[in-house]
C-alpha cells in the first residue's frame, strides 16, 4: 500500500525543477514546494502538535494551503478542511465537534481566525509569518486518520466524516493505474471542504503531475474556466455535471488539450452540448465516478469511443479495486439482476466513522447479519445491469444534490422551523430549466406575523437567519408563503402537491413595479423565462427571485441570442435589477452605435480622399 506523503517527498527528490502547482501569475517547483511543506510542519511541530491530532484549515485558495494540506499529512495529523466561506456559526460548531488542537490561516483570514477561539483552546498559526526555508526537516509519520470532512447532516448539525489513509491510499493507487494523466497537468477546481479536492491534489502531486489552482471568479465563469483549460494545457479535469455542461455551452474552441474529464457528485446526463463538446475532443475520455463522503470513489464507468453512442444517463459502472458493492433488499437480501434495491459498500474503502456520534455511525455503518462484513448504508437506489454495471436511479431519502454537494432537507428545515416566524415548512428540491436542482423552502407563518409581513417580504428576514447558520449551497432560492402544507390521507406532507415549477413572483420588501420601455421588457421577459417566475418588477434583485451564479450565466448567454448584446456574467452582480442592467445595455448600445457611425464616417472620409487622390494622379499624367 502506498503512503501519499512518502510519494510526494519522493517525486520531489525525483524531479525538483518540475513545476509542482501554478495560481495566477505564481508557479513553485517540486523542490521548493517539498521545502514549504517542511518549514509549515516543522511550525506545527514546534507548536507543540503530533501525529493524530486534528488541524484546521481556514485558507483560501493558493500555493500554501496545498502545501499546509501536505505538511499536516507528513507529520501523520489530521486535516479539517474549513471553508472561509461557511457561516461564523457553522465553522466554529466544526471546530467544537472535531477538537481541533490548532488552525493553519493567513494574515487576510487572521482576525477572524482568531474570533473562533472564544471559549474554545487551540492556537492560532498563520503560515504567512513562517519562513519559506525550513531549519530542519520533519519525519514522515504514519497517521490514522487523514482527514475530517463535514457533510450536510438531517438532524440540523453537519456531521464529521473521518477518513482513514488506507481508504484514501487504495483511492490514489488505483486513479494512477487507470488514469493517462497523473504525471500531467490537473486543474484543482473542488474547494478543500470538498472530498474530491483530496484526489485532484493527492492523485497529482503524488506521481509528478502539474496541478493547477483557479480563483474563485474563474470558477464561476465558464468562459474563464475554458481559458485557463487551454492557456495552461490542461489535461485532466474533476468537475460536477453542471460544470461540465457550462464548459460545453461556451463558444468558441473547445479545450483540445484535454484528455481526461472526471464527474462526480451529481447524476451524469449525456445531453446534446455534452455530445458535441466530445465530438470535438476525439482523444478526450469521459469518466464517471460515484462514492457519497462516507465512501470517497467507489465505482466508475469510462465513456470513451464515439458520443453520440453513449448513453442518455450514464451508469456508475463498477466497483474500484478492493472495494465491495452489494445490492439489497430490506431484509438485507441480494435483489436479482435488474430489480432496484438499495446500494451497501463493503472493503477498504469504508470511513472510520462519524467524529463524536457514535449513534449516527451505527446507524448506517452495520454489520451484515450472516457475513458479520462491515457495509455502509447509502441510501442510494439502484439496479444491477447484465452486463454488471450497475446504474443509479435516485434516493431513498429527502436528500438532494446541490452543486455536487450532498445537502439533507431535514438539516434545512430544523434549522429555518426555529425561526419565530415559522410555523410550518417544508424544504424541497425543484428542477430548474437549467436541469439543475435548485432548493425552495415552503413556509406557513404563525398567525401573529401573518399581518407583520402584510406589507413585507419574510424573504430577506428567513435568508438573513439562515445565512448565520448554513454555507450557500444550502440556502433555497426561493420561499413560498402557503396557508398551510398539502397532506396525504395519512396526514404526512405530500411533497408531490407542493407549487411546482413556475411560480409567483416571491415577495419581496421591493415594490412590484412592472417594466415599461423595451429594454426592460425583453429583459424580464429573459429573467421570467430563467427564474421560472410569472411576473418580475424592474426594482427587483436577480438574486432575490432565486437567481445564482449559473443562472446569471443563462441570462448572459440569452442576452446575446435573443438581444445581440455581450456581456460579463460580473455585469449582473454589478447590476442585478432590470431597471440597472438596463440602463447599461442602453449605454453599451449607444457606444456601440456612436462607435459604428464612426468608423462609418471615417471610411467615407477616407473613401473621398482616395478618390480625390486618385483624380489629381491621373491629371497630373
Amino acid at each position: 500500500m502506498i503512503n501519499v506523503g512518502t510519494k510526494f517527498f519522493e517525486t520531489a527528490l525525483k524531479k525538483p525543477d518540475r513545476p509542482a502547482v501554478v495560481f495566477q501569475n505564481k508557479k513553485i517547483s517540486y523542490s521548493k514546494l517539498a521545502e514549504r511543506v517542511d518549514a509549515i510542519a516543522g511550525e506545527i511541530l514546534s507548536a507543540g502538535l503530533k501525529r493524530n491530532d486534528m488541524i484546521g484549515l481556514y485558507l483560501p485558495r493558493s500555493i500554501d494551503a496545498i502545501a499546509s494540506i501536505m505538511a499536516v499529512i507528513k507529520i501523520g495529523a489530521t486535516y479539517v478542511p474549513l471553508d472561509i466561506s461557511f457561516p461564523e456559526d457553522r465553522v466554529k460548531y466544526m471546530l467544537f465537534n472535531s477538537g481541533v488542537k490548532a488552525v493553519l490561516t493567513n494574515s487576510d483570514l487572521l482576525h477572524k481566525a482568531s474570533s473562533f477561539t472564544n471559549n474554545q483552546n487551540f492556537q492560532i498559526i498563520n503560515v504567512d509569518d513562517i519562513p519559506h526555508t525550513p531549519t530542519t526537516k520533519s519525519k514522515i509519520a504514519a497517521g490514522e486518520i487523514v482527514y475530517v470532512m463535514y457533510t450536510s447532516g438531517s438532524t440540523g448539525k453537519p456531521k464529521g466524516v473521518m477518513m482513514g489513509h488506507k481508504t484514501l491510499d487504495n483511492l490514489i493507487k488505483w486513479q494512477r493505474q487507470s488514469s493517462d494523466c497523473s504525471n500531467g497537468v490537473t486543474l484543482q477546481y473542488a474547494p478543500i471542504s470538498f472530498d474530491v479536492s483530496f484526489q485532484e491534489i493527492l492523485s497529482t502531486l503524488s506521481y509528478g503531475g502539474t496541478l493547477v489552482l483557479c480563483d474563485e471568479e474563474t470558477r464561476r465563469d465558464p468562459r474563464k474556466l475554458a481559458d485557463l483549460i487551454i492557456s495552461q494545457k490542461v489535461e485532466r479535469i474533476f468537475v460536477p455535471f453542471i460544470t461540465l455542461q457550462q464548459l460545453a455551452n461556451v463558444e468558441g474552441n473547445h479545450p483540445s488539450c484535454l484528455r481526461e474529464v472526471i464527474t462526480a457528485g451529481e447524476q451524469l446526463r449525456i445531453t446534446p452540448a455534452i455530445r458535441l463538446f466530445f465530438k470535438s475532443l476525439p482523444h478526450c475520455k469521459l469518466i464517471n465516478q460515484y462514492g457519497p463522503t462516507e465512501t470517497h470513489v467507489v465505482t466508475f464507468y469510462e465513456l470513451s469511443g464515439s458520443s453520440e453512442n453513449w448513453p442518455d444517463l450514464s451508469p456508475i459502472g463498477k466497483p474500484i479495486p478492493n472495494v465491495q458493492t452489494y445490492i439489497f433488499d430490506h431484509s438485507l437480501n441480494t435483489v436479482p439482476v435488474n430489480e432496484v434495491g438499495e446500494l451497501y459498500i463493503g472493503g477498504i474503502s469504508l470511513a472510520k466513522r462519524y467524529i463524536n456520534d457514535q449513534s449516527r455511525t451505527k446507524s448506517v455503518f452495520i454489520y451484515h447479519p450472516k457475513t458479520k462484513e462491515r457495509l455502509y448504508k447509502t441510501g442510494d437506489l439502484v439496479r444491477l445491469l447484465a452486463n454488471g454495471d450497475i446504474k443509479f436511479i435516485g434516493r431513498k431519502d429527502y436528500q438532494v444534490k446541490i452543486g455536487g454537494y450532498r445537502v439533507e432537507l431535514g438539516e434545512i428545515e430544523t434549522l429555518l422551523s426555529k425561526h419565530p416566524a415559522v410555523k410550518e415548512c417544508v424544504v424541497d428540491g425543484k428542477k430548474n430549466n437549467l436541469d439543475q436542482m435548485t432548493l425552495v423552502a415552503y413556509v406557513v407563518l404563525k398567525d401573529g406575523y401573518v399581518s407583520r409581513f402584510k406589507h413585507a417580504s419574510p424573504y430577506a428576514e428567513l435568508i438573513a437567519f439562515l445565512k448565520k447558520k448554513l454555507p450557500e449551497y444550502m440556502i433555497p432560492a426561493r420561499f413560498v408563503i402557503l396557508d398551510s402544507l398539502p397532506l396525504t390521507p395519512t396526514g404526512k406532507i405530500d411533497r408531490k402537491s407542493l407549487p411546482g415549477s413556475i411560480m409567483e413572483r416571491p415577495q419581496l420588501m421591493t415594490p412590484f413595479v412592472p417594466p415599461k420601455i423595451k429594454m426592460e421588457i425583453e429583459i424580464a421577459q429573459i429573467w421570467k423565462e430563467t427564474l421560472q417566475l410569472k411576473e418580475v418588477g424592474v426594482n427587483d434583485i436577480f438574486f432575490e427571485l432565486g437567481g445564482n451564479s449559473l443562472l446569471a450565466i443563462l441570462v448572459q448567454q440569452k442576452l446575446l441570442q435573443q438581444l445581440g448584446v455581450k456581456i460579463e456574467v460580473i455585469d449582473i452582480f454589478q447590476f442585478p435589477t432590470i431597471r440597472s442592467l438596463a440602463k447599461k445595455l442602453e449605454a453599451k448600445r449607444r457606444r456601440n452605435f456612436s462607435q459604428t457611425t464612426n468608423n462609418s464616417a471615417q471610411r467615407y472620409v477616407s473613401s473621398v480622399a482616395n478618390k480625390r487622390n486618385n483624380a489629381r494622379r491621373r491629371y497630373a499624367r
